[in-house]
């Protein structure tokens, strides 16, 4: 959960492979960031990959963020690969509109 002036602005999900991280790796009250955290423990990292998109938030997201159900939010899909290309963490976060300002980055070809 990610909060701005107190209100839950961003909810965000981690899925990784025991292999790159088990429950026990992460302090017990962690809160913060898992690719800040994985930085942190110096993993190589490489690229991500987003697919963005506006869903309709279902009650299971809806309530953290303290929302209603079926209001609009921002929708990222990802997967974090390491440099050799393996898929490191698979994401989803939910963000609702107006807390942040998101900028795409596009690279044509080999350029």
């Amino acid at each position: 959960m990610i909060r701005t002036d107190g209100r839950p602005a961003a909810y965000l999900i981690d899925t990784l492979p025991e292999t790159i991280l088990e429950p026990g790796d992460l302090p017990v009250e962690f809160s913060g960031s898992v690719l800040d955290f994985l930085i942190a423990r110096g993993d190589k990292l490489g690229i991500s990959r987003a697919v963005i998109g506006a869903t309709n938030a279902s009650a299971d997201v809806a309530k953290p963020l303290e929302i209603q159900r079926d209001d609009v939010l921002l929708r990222f899909e990802s997967q974090l690969f390491d440099i050799k290309g393996g898929v490191v963490d698979y994401s989803v976060s939910y963000f609702i509109p107006g807390y942040f300002h998101f900028h795409v980055n596009r690279r044509i070809g080999n350029s």
